[in-house]
């Protein structure tokens, strides 16, 4: 059955090509953006670095470091760009997963008015709020995450038994938000075809295994594709290397439609009528 479900992903990812290419466009903006806001800070940092063999400076380049830290006029000139940027993301994105949401399961529909828009005006308020939830419920472990790390830190000298001590914690997070994710995807899809949203907490941990079968699957093609696409920048920095690199920002984004899509027909094989 994951096969199948894993076909018909794959068969509904090619019939959705258009909305492929425009969250590729807008991964790749942000990429543009975030690339070119740490280039200006690296650069501006880079170029009042003393010299290190001279003592007395690389000391008073640490003290100014310090002091500008607390500087709120120096914070808000390299930082407001990015939190601009983020809330604009933030806000950007669970519209736009609106629309894909609502095209994907709407697709045999005639109506003259865009499928995606009309997602994006239906959804678009639920699925922010349920991103908001998302991101609430994904950041709450951090705060004892970070506790612990501080701990930890003070706690353990060397490299491996900081190491032992912070890899299950992270590894656990990790784990966590994984499954976070797969349940509030199917919390948009059930959102999507007019289930409350106790529906699909209960269909996902009815199927706990096979959804993170179909996730897992899918997640391990990801890291395989992001794995070679890094290997082919680093061996060959030149135009060509470019090139792959906008390349991957549509293969990633055509791989993670397909875990949604894939995700989508296994709901609609499995839910029970409500």
């Amino acid at each position: 059955m994951i096969v199948n479900m894993i076909k018909q992903g794959w068969k509904t990812t090619n019939q959705n090509i258009v909305y492929i290419l425009l969250f590729s466009m807008y991964q790749l903006v942000w990429g543009i953006f975030l690339y070119r806001w740490i280039e200006s800070v690296i650069v501006s940092i880079s170029q009042r670095f003393p010299d290190p063999n001279i003592m007395d400076a690389r000391q008073l380049f640490i003290i100014e470091g310090q002091y500008l830290i607390t500087d709120g006029d120096f914070m808000m000139k390299y930082f407001a760009p990015l939190l601009i940027f983020i809330g604009i993301r933030w806000i950007v994105s669970p519209l736009m997963n609106a629309g894909l949401y609502y095209a994907i399961h709407h697709k045999e529909s005639h109506s003259s008015k865009p499928l995606f828009l009309q997602g994006v005006f239906k959804l678009g308020s639920s699925f922010f709020i349920i991103s908001c939830i998302h991101l609430l419920l994904s950041s709450i472990p951090l705060y004892w995450i970070f506790s612990f790390l501080k701990n930890t830190l003070e706690t353990y000298t060397t490299p491996n038994s900081l190491l032992w001590n912070v890899a299950p914690i992270l590894m656990a997070y990790i784990v966590y938000a994984w499954i976070i994710h797969i349940l509030f995807m199917y919390i948009q899809w059930g959102k999507t075809t007019n289930n409350n949203i106790v529906s699909p907490i209960v269909f996902m941990l009815k199927n706990l295994i096979i959804t993170i079968g179909l996730s897992l699957i899918i997640t391990i093609i990801i890291g395989v594709f992001t794995a070679l696409f890094f290997s082919v920048s680093i061996l060959w920095v030149s135009f060509f290397a470019i090139i792959v690199n906008q390349i991957q920002y549509f293969i990633r984004v055509y791989l993670k439609v397909w875990e949604i899509n894939t995700q989508y027909h296994f709901w609609l094989h499995k839910k029970e009528p409500q």
